[in-house]
């Protein structure tokens, strides 16, 4: 299922650099802003790294994984493939809430790609999730925009006089 333009713009708020979302594998997870007082505000996620004691740890830095994932995104315009843990952040107002998921996603970063294009492929990065008993990671892909920040060359520093 194709997201809205609301889940395309706010699926990743939160995050710094307001990414777009292009596809998910967990489509089947309803996107719902909150309701905050009769407006719909997104819930803001953010990012922290991977758990070293998650199976896919072993996997990806010394298995044949990240060779599978790469070769499912052929033909995909990726900039970054990272292996992140990206959860909400708890209303401060409702302490009765339950601590929010925060679960580990396959995180692929591309440029100038439509959902028709994204979608097979981390629907592909799902199944290889799933052959290599990685049932609990989904695969997101998000809009990427690459800047390259202008900078002067520096000379040489000088030895000091002995």
């Amino acid at each position: 299922m194709e997201p809205s333009i609301e889940e395309k713009n706010l699926y990743f708020s939160g995050l710094p650099s307001c990414p777009r979302l292009v596809a998910r594998s967990n489509f089947h997870v309803i996107f719902k802003p909150s309701n905050g007082g009769g407006r719909f505000w997104p819930v803001k996620k953010y990012l922290s790294p991977m758990s070293l004691n998650h199976k896919i740890a072993a996997l990806w830095d010394g298995g044949p994984l990240r060779k599978d994932i790469i070769n499912a995104l052929d033909g995909i315009n990726w900039k970054a493939i990272e292996i992140l843990r990206l959860g909400f952040h708890r209303d401060p107002d409702r302490p009765e809430q339950p601590e929010p998921e925060h679960p580990h996603v396959l995180l692929v970063s591309v440029a100038n790609t439509t959902w028709s294009q994204g979608f097979p492929a981390v629907m592909s990065c799902r199944r290889i999730m799933e052959w290599y008993g990685l049932d609990d990671i989904h695969c997101e892909m998000k809009e990427s925009v690459v800047e390259h920040s202008p900078s002067t060359p520096h000379e040489a520093p000088l030895l000091a006089p002995n």
